[in-house]
């Protein structure tokens, strides 16, 4: 390797230093600095949605849950047979979004607050939380595959893929983003 070569790697090795230092100030693993940006990110949202419209961000985190739960729900049932699986988690999130909707203003949440309070405990919910999240995305794009796939060969099956994917990762996703919602709310207590 000629003394050009070293020297243009070393250049790119310094340059992506200094970018990571920039963005990661704090020497994160990719886990934490995925989660951290995924919970900026919500906040955010959160923010907006409590400032463009007239309701709280546990209106936002019910209606997250309920999303997630018509998309299993819709998943268990729409090719004519019953998923038990995706059952039992539509019945899950639905019971979560019937707890967040009748959650009180000032009640305290203990055993969450405990929850989040153990390192562990929250390093497994941010890996739970950033995989939902990635496997979310991946089931959205590879049902565009479907779908075109079933726009060039008519094949019907290429269909139900596409709705069988799609409802899997926005509701997926929507459980996810409930999940980050509703851990702004906790750390805000």
């Amino acid at each position: 390797m000629s003394n050009d070569n070293k020297s243009f790697i070393s250049y790119l090795k310094n340059t992506y230093n200094k970018l990571y230092d920039k963005i990661n100030p704090r020497k994160e693993n990719l886990l934490e600095l995925t989660d951290n940006c995924l919970g900026l990110t919500y906040k955010k949202l959160a923010q907006k949605w409590e400032e463009n419209t007239k309701y709280k961000k546990d209106d936002l985190e019910s209606l997250l849950y309920l999303g997630g739960a018509i998309g299993f729900g819709f998943n268990a049932t729409y090719d004519g047979s019953l998923d038990i699986v995706t059952g039992i988690c539509s019945g899950v999130l639905a019971g979560l979004a019937v707890r967040t909707h009748n959650r009180k203003k000032d009640q305290e949440f203990s055993l969450e607050n405990e929850i989040l309070s153990s390192n562990s405990i929250r390093n497994e919910m941010a890996s739970i939380n950033v995989l939902c999240s990635v496997f979310a995305s991946i089931f959205l794009v590879t049902s565009g595959v479907d779908l075109a796939q079933g726009i060039i060969s008519g094949n019907e099956m290429y269909y139900m893929n596409f709705m069988h994917l799609v409802t899997s990762g926005m509701a997926v996703l929507s459980g996810s983003s409930a999940l980050y919602v509703s851990r702004i709310y906790l750390e805000k207590k």
